[in-house]
């Protein structure tokens, strides 16, 4: 497979720029999975034909910046600014091959600042970059091949996340979260990950308000996909997000459940469960965890009755994926059948959605012509 190879080269090209501490070895590895994305035909992935091909291409039917901002709210209802002056810059001024260019850098703005996030999280342990980099790549990569806006955002909320989980009054989380807004503002579902961990993080937090905080939380998200319907009315009605009832009225639809999707969760969330003691030698809080593991099930159910809205769990997903999961590996013999059920569970999971079932369309992989 195109997509493994690419994958692995990476990988490779990571590991001998660790070992040997050069950054060039390791831009390069971040550099391989751009390419591949640059590289693609217009039809590898649901939405590059969709609004990546439509809001290029609105360019040129533009007479100035202005225009093009009006004419794609008008046609497409987009209105991610940063994503649309990064299309309208490169559709106006590269003259070789500038779609391909939009696609190599939709993925730089994916894969960087993942990347950096990690490192964030993780220091100079390159062990567990490196698998963070690669349980990212067999969940998310694909899937930024198709929703590339919310995959860009996803990535600049990891790296704002980093920061605020050092210093809750950090300058440049607060700027990464409005670039992220700026790529797409579903960026405000992660509002209470950011009012979880202030308030987790507090040294006189009791571990049995933490427990209490998680039982509240799960009975006001399951009261939530409980009276979804009248609270997305209120959401829209209220100014936080108007675009909400769109969703509602669009994409309702009958019980649509993702098996494997909701596998993954639960193995999430028992990763948590099975790891508590890795956890707080990591000093990464658990009860914290065990609350984004709560949300990002109970967000992802949502999906069952309204098409699309199981993306707003994808910001807890990925958080869980690159903050913990990596936590759980060290070089110690213990649980490590555990450790090789996850790993082999992750790849069993890209497989199954990319592979056996193209979910997001991403196959066969076709080369520009």
């Amino acid at each position: 497979m195109v997509y493994l190879m690419f994958f692995i080269v990476s990988i490779i090209f990571m590991l001998i720029g660790f070992k040997f501490k050069s950054k060039f070895f390791v831009f390069i590895g971040l550099i391989i999975p751009c390419i591949c994305a640059g590289l693609r035909d217009v039809s590898v992935g649901t939405d590059t034909g969709g609004y990546v091909f439509n809001t290029y291409n609105v360019v040129y039917y533009s007479s100035g910046f202005k225009d093009y901002l009006n004419r794609v709210y008008v046609w497409y209802l987009i209105t991610d600014y940063l994503y649309l002056i990064i299309n309208y810059l490169v559709a106006k001024y590269v003259f070789f091959n500038p779609f391909q260019i939009i696609l190599f850098t939709h993925q730089l703005l994916t894969i960087f600042p993942l990347y950096y996030g990690l490192k964030n999280f993780y220091g100079e342990n390159n062990k567990k970059i490196i698998i963070g980099i690669f349980m990212f790549y067999l969940t998310m990569f694909n899937l930024s091949l198709n929703i590339v806006r919310q995959c860009i955002a996803i990535s600049f909320f990891i790296l704002s996340f980093s920061y605020y989980y050092k210093n809750v009054k950090s300058k440049k989380a607060i700027f990464y979260f409005i670039v992220a807004y700026f790529f797409h503002n579903t960026i405000f579902a992660t509002i209470p990950i950011y009012l979880l961990y202030y308030m987790f993080s507090k040294e006189f937090t009791k571990e049995k308000f933490k427990s209490f905080v998680i039982i509240m939380c799960t009975f006001i998200l399951s009261f939530f996909l409980l009276f979804y319907r009248q609270l997305i009315y209120f959401i829209s009605a209220s100014g936080i997000y108007p675009k909400a009832v769109l969703y509602l009225e669009r994409y309702a639809q009958s019980v649509d459940f993702s098996y494997m999707g909701t596998l993954l969760n639960i193995v999430l969330l028992l990763s948590i469960l099975f790891n508590k003691k890795r956890f707080n030698m990591n000093g990464i809080d658990y009860k914290f965890g065990v609350c984004i593991s709560i949300f990002n099930i109970l967000f992802s159910l949502l999906g069952m009755f309204i098409k699309y809205t199981d993306r707003l769990a994808f910001y807890y997903m990925f958080l869980i994926i690159g903050m913990y999961m990596p936590a759980i590996f060290n070089n110690k013999k213990k649980n490590s059948l555990f450790l090789l059920f996850i790993i082999l569970f992750f790849i069993l999971y890209w497989v199954w959605i990319i592979l056996l079932n193209n979910t997001n369309a991403t196959l066969p992989y076709k080369m520009f012509i």
